[in-house]
């Protein structure tokens, strides 16, 4: 499994990357893993990972991401890691968003959150 992360923070500077957005990516082969790191989980959360997704998509980190990707992928992961703990109603919000492709999930810690790559990536 080759797995590069990407923080995202420099590319939005060096493309004048003015929306709110996660913190990193990982790319795993044909998947891409969209991570927010916070202390507490909070529905601007939910719209960073989707501007994101939408970013990747359709927007400025499209081309960006050719060069790391092995093949064209297939699944888009989007993760709020919150180091405080998920709240009930935001875990619900981001089932709600899950779609065949597109996976919306949290974690609450650090374990949780290899668990979740590991199942997801398995």
């Amino acid at each position: 499994m080759n797995l590069r992360k990407i923080d995202l923070e420099q590319p939005a500077k060096e493309m004048k990357w003015t929306e709110k957005h996660a913190d990193y990516l990982l790319i795993v082969e044909d998947t891409i893993v969209i991570v927010e790191e916070t202390s507490r989980a909070k529905i601007n959360d939910i719209e960073k990972l989707e501007s994101t997704i939408k970013a990747i998509l359709q927007g400025p980190l499209k081309k960006r991401l050719r060069k790391h990707l092995t093949s064209t992928f297939k699944r888009i992961i989007a993760i709020i890691h919150a180091k405080r703990g998920i709240d009930s109603m935001i875990a619900r919000c981001l089932m709600a968003r899950t779609r065949r492709n597109r996976i919306f999930s949290s974690a609450s810690c650090n374990q949780h959150l290899r668990a979740l790559l590991n199942s997801y990536l398995a």
